[in-house]
């Protein structure tokens, strides 16, 4: 499944087209969504459901998070998270774990129910740095950049279950999982690093990978 986003305007205003392309079949996967302007687009592995934040270019109203069915163009349950959020959705669709900033207050992770449109109570309260990276994976919630260690893993209940190696100096955004979830890649600058995604332990010494 590959996901593309075109922009155009009605009029003055902006707005943004979502299309799924269906790669084994080289074709379209149902017709586009449209949208107004994106700030935050987040699709789980279906390609069924996005979590997106809008920003309307007349208004210049934001509306967001909202859950964006991409089969029929619904949005439905609008957490009010207030303006710093960063979401993963779940790999069911119908659940998203959120790290939150509020005004005065460390960030904090909150998981939510998006069928029921309610807080899912967590057994107890994971502060992450804002710069946290949320990956679900099955029944747990994979932490990166999440403080002094490379991995967390984090139960539904919200318990940690496992601080996995030291956290990688200039790690990027983005880190990879196998499909298996027993191994993780993560990079830096000029370096790929493999790690052990269940024990914490590095699998090769740094691949150099330079950016051209």
């Amino acid at each position: 499944l590959l996901v593309v986003t075109t922009t155009d305007y009605e009029g003055d205003a902006l707005h943004e087209q979502i299309y799924r392309v269906d790669l084994a079949r080289g074709a379209l996967r149902g017709p586009p969504v449209q949208v107004n302007s994106l700030n935050d687009l987040e699709i789980d592995p279906q390609g069924r459901y996005a979590i997106v934040a809008t920003w309307d270019s007349v208004t210049h109203g934001g509306a967001g998070p909202l859950r964006l069915a991409l089969d029929t163009g619904v949005t439905s349950c609008a957490p009010d998270f207030g303006k710093q959020w960063y979401p993963a959705l779940a790999v069911d669709s119908h659940s998203a774990w959120f790290n939150v900033e509020l005004p005065d207050s460390p960030p904090m992770l909150r998981h939510w129910d998006f069928d029921a449109c309610r807080e899912i109570a967590l057994a107890e309260q994971v502060q992450l740095p804002a710069a946290a990276v949320l990956m679900p994976r099955g029944d747990e919630l994979i932490v990166h950049r999440g403080g002094n260690e490379a991995l967390i893993r984090i139960g539904v209940d919200g318990r940690r279950r496992a601080s996995l190696g030291e956290a990688i100096p200039g790690a990027m955004y983005k880190f990879a999982l196998s499909a298996d979830g027993a191994r993780a890649a993560l990079a830096t600058r000029n370096a790929v690093h493999l790690l052990d995604a269940r024990q914490g332990r590095r699998l090769s010494a740094p691949l150099t990978a330079p950016i051209g």
